[in-house]
């Protein structure tokens, strides 16, 4: 699907468990500049996930559960090119993948109890900041999916849209 920056795909509403999920996409994200990937449009405070591409190059990752915030950025893919890109969320951990690589691991706190909102895909939250670019595929699990089962996962997507993929 491809994306000019004012729409976004989907908001079902029990879509995504913020406490525990793993979402994989992959993805060619060519805007610069702050924009939303996907997210829930939730409310800080309630409950919400998101991911974006910030204006310094990064991208960054957020699961709200209750008042914590568990947000973190790293570095983010080559504009013009499709990767992979994983955010996966367990009861303990949030990890960012990208192409296989690790990128960071870092302690999540906190229970989210409020109400789901779903989950909008090539924009955080309806705004009209999302991406421009395209997406190819997106996969939602709710549940931390493992190594290796990611490992399984991405080397079928990285030979289907032609993207290095590094075992994890």
């Amino acid at each position: 699907v491809d994306f000019t920056g004012a729409e976004g795909v989907g908001n079902v509403s029990a879509l995504i468990d913020y406490n525990e999920h793993t979402v994989i996409l992959v993805i060619n994200a060519n805007a610069v500049g702050s924009v939303g990937i996907y997210g829930s449009g939730g409310v800080a405070g309630d409950g919400e996930v998101y991911m974006t591409k910030n204006g310094g190059g990064g991208f960054g990752n957020s699961s709200y559960r209750g008042a914590v915030s568990n947000a973190h950025s790293s570095t983010f893919v080559v504009a013009g090119t499709f990767s992979i890109l994983i955010q996966r969320v367990s009861a303990t951990t949030m990890t960012f993948i990208e192409d296989g690589d690790q990128i960071d691991t870092f302690a999540m706190s906190g229970t989210h109890g409020g109400t789901l909102t779903g989950i909008v895909i090539g924009n955080d939250n309806l705004s009209g900041n999302g991406i421009t670019g395209s997406i190819g595929e997106v996969l939602v699990y709710s549940s931390a999916v493992s190594d290796a089962d990611l490992n399984t996962l991405c080397n079928t997507l990285a030979t289907k849209w032609s993207v290095p993929w590094t075992n994890l």
